[in-house]
Parts: C-alpha cells; structure tokens; sequence
C-alpha cells in the first residue's frame, strides 16, 4: 500500500495499533470480528474528525475484513456519543474515536452521563491543532489585532466552538479573561472543517 501523505500514514498507523488491540477486547479474540465494527464519533458529518474517522474506518475494513460503519453522534460537546460508547457492551464491536472533550466534559459536569473510567484507550491516531479564525469584517490579522478589535466594540463579541467544555471554549474564555475582553460563547453540535 502506497501512502501519499502525512495525514494517511498517520492514519494507518493509527489503524494498525487499533487493530492489534481489538481482539483483546473480545470474548472469542480467535473468531474476532465476525461482523460490522460500529466507529463512534462526537462530530457532525463532513468535519476533520468525521474525515479521520472514515480513513480509519477504510483502513480497518481493509485489515479485519468486516465493514467499520461510521456513526456520527454530534451534541452536548461529545457526550451522546460518548454515553452511547460507555452504555454498550464491552465486546470490541462499538468502539470509539475521541476528540479532548471526553476528559474535559467528564471533568466539567456536575452530572456527567459517563465516566473515564468506562473506556479503554487503544492508540493515539492524531493530534489536531485549533485554529483561531475571524470573519472578513474583522480587521485583525494576529490575536492582538483581534484584542484590540474586541475592546472597540460596542457589544460582546461572538465566539463559536463545537460546545461547551470544547478545548475552543476553553480557550476562549481563557483568552477573554486573559486579555479583558468580553467574548459571548455560541455553541454549535459539529465542528467546522
């Protein structure tokens, strides 16, 4: 197999280690898999970790010869797909692809519908950098920029992550306490690619 990029080789390295570790997971590791494996993921479709996960998910039909379906489970900043995950059976055919917010939204709840504890990691498949963005209205080409934007307004200024407890809304309220300035989180149930 020829791998073209980075971001495949990440991928399929990814897919080995979690391969290798599956059949440990099962009842019967000799007969594993017997049918579809279901991927869970807290994102809408169409972002960068719905990407990740559908390479992934080739990758591992490829290796185990059984189908790897995608379910996309967006919403509460990860917390139905991950409370979907944690109320499964533990039989290595629902498995999970976490982003950060499995630990932060665990942390962060006072009622978290999961705990920690509840899942196995396997492998790390990638890590994905955040990005800070403005709209073209906003006349800001750094974080300064944008700080002294912000400080001009006359109202809050808006800031839109993939949910409450996100590694995004965490920073910016970090950035928002860290500077002055009086950010307004917008919460939205997918990420934005």
């Amino acid at each position: 197999m020829k791998l073209n990029s980075r971001r495949q080789a990440l991928t399929f390295l990814g897919a080995s280690a979690l391969v290798t570790a599956f059949p440990a997971a099962s009842q019967d590791a000799a007969h594993y898999p017997e049918r579809a494996i279901r991927l869970v993921i807290p994102t809408a479709p169409g972002g960068t970790v719905d990407a990740m996960a559908r390479l992934i998910a080739e990758h591992l039909s490829a290796s185990l010869k059984q189908p790897v379906l995608v379910d996309n489970r967006p919403g509460g900043n990860g917390t139905i797909a991950y409370s979907t995950v944690s109320k499964g059976q533990a039989d290595g055919y629902t498995i999970l692809l976490s982003i950060s917010s499995l630990v932060q939204t665990a942390l962060l709840s006072k009622t978290p519908t999961y705990s920690i504890q509840e899942f196995a990691p396997v492998a790390v498949v990638a890590m994905l950098p955040n990005a800070f963005a403005v709209g073209k209205h906003v006349p800001a080409a750094t974080v300064q920029q944008f700080i002294e934007w912000a400080k001009t307004q006359k109202r809050d200024v808006d800031y839109g992550t993939s949910g409450p407890g996100s590694s995004g809304n965490i920073m910016g309220g970090t950035l928002a306490q860290a500077s002055g300035i009086d950010l307004v989180h917008i919460a939205f149930n997918g990420e934005v690619a």
